[in-house]
């Protein structure tokens, strides 16, 4: 199991960091910054022990003097082997399948973002995105912190809202859920008589979404384009949500949205956020693959150390909104470190993949603009 609750079942080291797209980052000068774990364990293989059929080989090349044979043998058996650890986490058809997830990922976003654009911008309904907001940051300290039934009780009724197999078994789920909230003291103010438990609704379904509901045996740990996706609506809704940083619409996303994705993200991305992407990207420092937070001193992973400061519930810690030209430059940083990860990683020697697997870097960037587009 991942730091995001992600269970990995019968993968190998490099199976794994080829899931978490753990490869090499440049920046803008294209100086490596990030080295990845996906290269470095690529070194390790040459030192495999060869199998008795290979080393038989190998004695007869040796006798024949053929040093260029010998290299060649050994080089074809450890490139068939990382060929197939990489099909076992890739097999064919994925880049479909990646696509396909990107868009209904990118879907189940929007749905969120049009509840929120639906409120009504006046004094009223910021103070229900407020309400919202600390009604949501209630139930994740109980569920967090105290040892009692009625935290037993929530903690039931979230996780079978979370996990939810399906949208009808999803809204049952929540009804109990809400239900629960309704006749609980302490949940929703005395003063709000009729309390529209559509935005938390809309909020649960995306974690819903989101979250791990079977074990990973191939494919990509994260969709990083979801991350940039996110990040683009934020900034494109920035004046239309209040046109600051701590109105109630922008800080619900920022906490909820952007940080609730922020939890998702392998160790390797939390590494890079907490030194700052920009320091990475821009100013050419080499990631010291750490995953304590420059300022602040605090640890990125793992979840949950601080229950009044908790990724996805109470913070991010990502930088967004288009404050100020500096700002401006470190959202352009990391948007630049993103898209080095929309793509599926290559082999060294990517020849020796039976299906022939080309350009998907420009293959998956041509794709998300076209659709975008659309």
């Amino acid at each position: 199991m991942d730091y995001s609750d992600r269970t990995h079942k019968d993968r190998t080291v490099y199976q794994l960091a080829l899931g978490a797209c753990d490869y090499n980052v440049k920046d803008e000068n294209g100086n490596i910054v990030v080295d990845g774990m996906i290269e470095m364990i690529e070194e390790h293989f040459k030192n495999l022990p060869m199998p008795q059929h290979i080393k038989d080989q190998i004695k007869v090349f040796e006798r024949e003097q053929a040093t260029i044979k010998i290299e060649n043998l050994k080089t074809e058996y450890i490139n068939n082997i990382m060929c197939n650890q990489y099909e076992g986490q890739f097999p064919e058809g994925q880049e479909a399948e990646e696509e396909k997830r990107v868009q209904q990922d990118e879907e189940a976003l929007d749905k969120l973002m049009n509840v929120i654009k639906a409120i009504k911008d006046d004094e009223n309904d910021d103070a229900y995105v407020e309400s919202t907001s600390a009604l949501d940051d209630t139930i994740h300290r109980i569920i967090r912190t105290e040892k009692s039934e009625l935290a037993d009780k929530l903690r039931s009724l979230v996780s079978t809202v979370m996990k939810a197999p399906s949208n009808e078994a999803f809204d049952i789920a929540f009804e109990a859920f809400e239900r629960f909230l309704i006749t609980q003291d302490g949940f929703i103010d005395e003063k709000a008589t009729v309390f529209d438990f559509s935005l938390l609704k809309a909020l649960y379904q995306f974690r819903n979404h989101l979250e791990p509901k079977e074990e990973q045996t191939f494919g990509k740990h994260f969709n990083h384009q979801l991350l940039d996706y996110a990040s683009q609506s934020y900034a494109d809704n920035y004046v239309r949500f209040g046109n600051d940083w701590d109105s109630p619409k922008n800080l619900f996303v920022w906490k909820k949205v952007l940080g609730g994705l922020d939890r998702g993200v392998p160790a390797c991305d939390a590494q890079v956020i907490a030194q700052e992407p920009w320091s990475i990207m821009e100013n050419g420092e080499k990631s010291r693959r750490s995953l304590k937070l420059t300022y602040g001193g605090e640890s990125y992973y793992p979840l949950g150390g601080d229950s009044t400061r908790e990724i996805g519930y109470n913070c991010s810690f990502q930088e967004t909104a288009a404050i100020s030209q500096g700002t401006m430059r470190r959202v352009a940083a990391f948007k630049t470190y993103l898209k080095q990860k929309f793509r599926l990683p290559c082999l060294p020697n990517t020849h020796t993949v039976s299906h022939k697997r080309k350009a998907i870097d420009e293959m998956s960037v041509l794709s998300v603009k076209n659709r975008r587009q659309k």
